[in-house]
């Protein structure tokens, strides 16, 4: 972007330099001027005289040329500065403009998350038909005596649930470890505004809950459930966060968010050094009472807590872009409480397990 009132910057100071040079030159003009004179009176070195006039005739014409640049200078000088104020004000107007709109978004995003929780908004019957239930072994011998249920959420972007997939003595463990330790949900203020959608995480991220963080170190089951995400996704956990768990009370929700760092801002997971989270493995450790569902406003889709299942989606494309259609939202808890468990896989490590391509498409295996 150009930087104007650099550019009026150097305007000036060249604008000086000009106009100091100019006056040296008129200086120097004067002097010879005297000089011939003095020669002249003198009726002495004629010849050299002429030779001087003749110099002294070159030094005005250029004199002139230079006087009708720095006039043409001027102008462009007061033409800059103009342009200047014309230039601010607009940018004031398209900044106005920008906030107007991301605020107008904002509130679209919102109502229809609103909408999504109340269950005033379904998905698509045509898209609904074509999802499928599948056993999933991985061609690993001990699955196909016990494969993991597989069952279709979404396919662009992919999101599936896994049936009975977490156990109840893993569930009740993690609560416990997690009650010990929890505290109040806070959210990083990046501004993840993109062209692809105004979701601005500073305005919109409210969440009213408690979270606990859980290494796998800290107990047999914990580490279990990170093999078993590995298992079931096929992704590498070397470079996984530590489990989340979470949780709301009455009245406790999550706004729509993203999990992935959108990188045209500054890059909130680069001090990890384990790239962005290219997906999401969220464990239901309870049934919901009422209220509590899981929503992605961008694609119409409400998933119900389910004890002892997990829901699975790709943040980012095969490019390594961020899918924002995988904004997501936690509904308020009507009654009864929520308890989750995240798990979120990044990039580093997934080099031979989900190559990259320079096409935009979604993850779907």
């Amino acid at each position: 972007m150009l930087n104007f009132a650099s550019m009026n910057e150097e305007f000036n100071d060249t604008i000086d330099r000009l106009d100091t040079l100019l006056n040296t030159e008129a200086i120097l003009l004067e002097k010879l001027l005297n000089f011939i004179k003095y020669w002249q009176q003198q009726k002495r070195f004629v010849d050299f005289r002429h030779h001087i006039e003749e110099r002294i005739n070159k030094v005005h014409k250029k004199y002139n040329k230079i006087e009708k640049y720095f006039m043409n200078v001027k102008k462009m000088r007061l033409s800059l500065k103009e342009f200047l104020i014309t230039w601010n004000n607009i940018n004031s107007e398209i900044k106005e403009k920008i906030n107007s709109d991301i605020e107008d978004d904002e509130a679209i995003l919102l109502e229809k998350y609103e909408m999504l929780c109340n269950g005033k908004i379904f998905l698509d019957a045509k898209i609904e038909k074509e999802l499928k239930c599948r056993y999933i072994d991985r061609n690993i011998p001990f699955l196909r005596l016990a494969p993991f249920k597989e069952e279709e959420a979404y396919l662009n972007p992919r999101i599936v649930i896994y049936h009975d997939i977490i156990y109840n003595e893993e569930i009740e463990t993690l609560k416990t470890l997690a009650k010990s330790q929890l505290y109040e949900a806070t959210v990083d203020s990046v501004d993840n505004n993109e062209k692809n959608g105004n979701y601005t995480e500073k305005n919109l991220n409210v969440r009213i809950a408690k979270f606990a963080w859980i290494e796998d170190s800290e107990h047999k089951y914990v580490s279990s459930l990170s093999q078993r995400v590995e298992l079931v996704t096929n992704l590498s956990i070397e470079s996984a966060e530590p489990l989340q768990v979470s949780y709301y009370k009455i009245g406790g929700l999550f706004h729509p968010h993203i999990d992935f760092d959108n990188l045209d801002t500054e890059n909130a997971f680069k001090k990890r050094s384990t790239g962005n989270r290219i997906a999401t493995f969220m464990f239901y450790l309870n049934d919901v009472v009422e209220g509590g569902m899981t929503v992605f406003n961008e694609i119409n889709l409400s998933v119900k807590p389910k004890k002892g299942s997990a829901v699975f989606w790709y943040n980012l494309k095969t490019n390594g872009e961020g899918d924002f259609l995988t904004v997501h939202a936690g509904c308020p808890v009507i009654s009864g409480s929520k308890w989750v468990a995240n798990k979120w896989l990044h990039q580093l490590g997934q080099e031979f397990r989900v190559p990259c391509t320079i096409k935009d498409s979604t993850l779907l295996d």
